[in-house]
């Protein structure tokens, strides 16, 4: 089982994703992740113009020996304002994310847990 020396059981986490101001680090604005979710990597990019965040996430439960949830989520930011693009659950903790330019599109390519995963961009207006 994982040690969590540094969480007391009864408590809750709460973690949020934030947009800050290039001169006072003040926060513009700020998005919160679901209860007991923590985000482990990020991942930032440009497309068509359009700046995005993407995040991996992990939904903790102290009992679990390995992670069986996480998500992949998906923020556009638009005038220093963060919004929500896509939601995508997975089984397990993201770890690491990476991009990777294919012949005529670009895939995106997950650590959960053990498995990598593929999946390929394509936006929405």
């Amino acid at each position: 089982m994982p040690d969590f020396q540094y969480l007391n059981k009864n408590e809750s986490l709460f973690n949020s994703i934030a947009v800050l101001d290039k001169a006072t680090m003040g926060i513009r604005d700020q998005q919160c992740l679901k209860r007991d979710e923590v985000g482990n990597c990020l991942l930032c990019f440009e497309n068509g113009g359009a700046r995005f965040v993407l995040v991996g996430t992990v939904l903790m439960d102290m009992e679990e020996h390995f992670p069986q949830k996480g998500r992949l989520i998906v923020y556009e930011v638009r005038d220093d304002k963060l919004q929500l693009r896509h939601n995508e659950s997975v089984n397990g903790s993201v770890q690491a994310m990476a991009f990777v330019d294919g012949e005529t599109e670009r895939y995106l390519v997950v650590g959960v847990n053990d498995e990598v995963l593929l999946f390929r961009l394509t936006r929405k207006d």
